[in-house]
């Protein structure tokens, strides 16, 4: 019998995303449904998780039907994370909501 999503995501978090979550000593800042935004004391320790995580869900996968596989990017921002309330953002989105309450001009960021 072929679980429902929201209980195929709860068993792929529980059983393949939070044992290397915790195995780097991660802290999930935020959960969006299908979205995770989690620190890492270090970027090392981020890299690994989400290679574990990844080598994971392959295993998982390898097992599955195309239609039914379930696929996660990942990415890795290398930055403070400002955290109010709910709400969590990059130091770079923190700094954009608060200039958007501003009568100034926005920064201007380039990659």
């Amino acid at each position: 019998m072929r679980k429902e999503p929201s209980n195929r995501l709860r068993a792929i978090r529980t059983e393949t995303i939070d044992p290397p979550i915790a195995q780097y000593r991660g802290r999930v800042i935020k959960t969006t449904g299908d979205g995770l935004l989690v620190e890492f004391s270090s970027v090392v320790d981020a890299l690994r998780c989400a290679t574990e995580w990844q080598r994971g869900m392959d295993e998982r996968n390898a097992a599955t039907a195309d239609a039914d596989r379930i696929e996660f990017r990942i990415g890795i921002h290398q930055g403070d994370i400002v955290v109010e309330g709910d709400d969590a953002a990059t130091g770079v989105e923190g700094s954009m909501r608060q200039c958007a309450g501003s009568p100034l001009t926005p920064p201007i960021l380039s990659p």
